[in-house]
């Protein structure tokens, strides 16, 4: 017990002199955060949860719109059995942009321990046996440093205690980028972009994570693929949604 206090007091104290040498940037304003926080206190109430008026099936924020599904869940059948969203869109979008394209990683741990406070009920219900982050192409790997799905997809994973397996799933093509397609290009697009890693998949419940979901069909590829290797539930996060079809 001693030997954990001391571990944890070791990973805080560590995690406050990189800080300090490495200060983290706010993911709303961008500036530079004292040691210790994740996310100025006056820029926080600036992104908005998304903890009602969704779609019941991809977790999309509907404002007005009292359907229980949204009109692309309406419209087409998905691979995925359910999904959520954290953040509304135009709120978010600015800091996913910087988060994905400019180095802005350290966002990743506010973003993953808000995810895990608003979407606690969630992950519980699911009771998933790991986390799965979208894997990108070792192209844009080596372009961009990092994959901004596992950044978030491991904070996620701290703060809500279940694991992430960065290797079930890999990326073998590397396709156009989907917000240049209409929704008929993108699954076609897709199709053979992803596979398992592995031989044996021994995993029920998995919960997929991506940065965005606009018409579902990254996420809908990766949840037929992880079924048609016994996968029984997959559901998925994303830190918000576009406008999809």
């Amino acid at each position: 017990m001693v030997e954990e206090v001391m571990v944890e007091v070791a990973d805080v104290v560590l995690g406050l002199l990189i800080d300090l040498v490495y200060p983290r940037r706010c993911p709303v304003c961008d500036k530079v955060l004292r040691p210790g926080a994740l996310i100025h206190r006056d820029c926080e109430p600036k992104l908005k949860p998304v903890t009602d008026k969704y779609c019941m099936k991809c977790g999309r924020f509907m404002g007005d719109d009292e359907n229980e599904y949204c009109y692309d869940c309406r419209e087409r059948e998905h691979n995925f059995d359910k999904g959520r969203t954290v953040f509304e869109y135009q709120d978010v979008a600015k800091a996913i942009y910087k988060f994905k394209y400019s180095g802005r990683r350290e966002y990743a741990e506010y973003f993953g321990k808000k995810a895990a406070e608003i979407l606690k009920n969630e992950l519980k219900e699911w009771d998933a046996d790991a986390i799965i982050p979208v894997p990108i192409h070792k192209n844009r790997m080596r372009s961009r440093g990092y994959n901004q799905a596992y950044e978030f997809a491991k904070t996620l994973g701290k703060y809500a205690g279940i694991r992430v397996d960065n290797k079930l799933i890999k990326r073998i093509e590397d396709t156009k980028p989907l917000k240049f397609l209409n929704p008929a290009e993108r699954q076609n697009n897709l199709k053979k972009a992803f596979k398992i890693g592995g031989n044996d998949v021994k995993l029920s419940k998995i919960i997929v994570v991506d940065d965005i979901y606009t018409t579902g069909s990254t996420i809908d590829t990766v949840a037929r693929v992880l079924k048609e290797n016994g996968v029984r539930s997959v559901y998925f996060v994303t830190l918000t949604a576009g406008k999809g079809l």
